[in-house]
């Protein structure tokens, strides 16, 4: 949970509500393309109790839908580039990758699970924007003291 100690200005709580209001467009937002590939294999491992091998070679209904769905976690915020992607789950072609790009229907069927998925980096993303939004205040009072002096 995050802990906050600082009191932030007038101006900056007005910020860090529209920044609570609308979390989670905000994180897509923020780690699109930006979570290391091993962190999202963990998280599919820790959630669904299954390794990433097995989804490489498991053929069975139940664990294509896992595996789609993680390939779109991995298209959506990973920092894997296609290559890498394809690399990691060999039974996985260009022509698949963009196929589940390009569904925007995934989008819809995977909303759920992607706030879900996204939760688990919530406390680092709201420790992050308010601890920015207290440095930019600290600088803000040091410049207009030294500008005054």
């Amino acid at each position: 949970m995050l802990h906050i100690e600082y009191k932030l200005s007038l101006e900056n709580q007005i910020v860090w509500k529209s920044i609570c209001k609308n979390i989670y467009k905000n994180m897509k937002i923020y780690y699109k393309h930006n979570i290391h590939s091993s962190r999202i294999l963990s998280l599919i491992r820790k959630k669904y109790k299954i390794t990433p091998a097995r989804l490489r070679t498991d053929k069975s209904k139940s664990i294509s839908v896992i595996l789609d769905y993680t390939l779109y976690l991995l298209l959506e915020y990973s920092t894997a580039s296609f290559q890498n992607i394809i690399n990691e789950f060999e039974n996985i072609n260009l022509k698949k990758l963009q196929a589940i790009q390009d569904n925007k229907m995934l989008f819809i069927r995977y909303r759920q699970d992607e706030i879900i998925f996204l939760n688990n980096f919530k406390d680092d993303y709201l420790s992050d924007k308010y601890q920015s939004l207290v440095i930019q205040e600290q600088i803000g009072k040091f410049i207009n003291s030294s500008i005054q002096t």
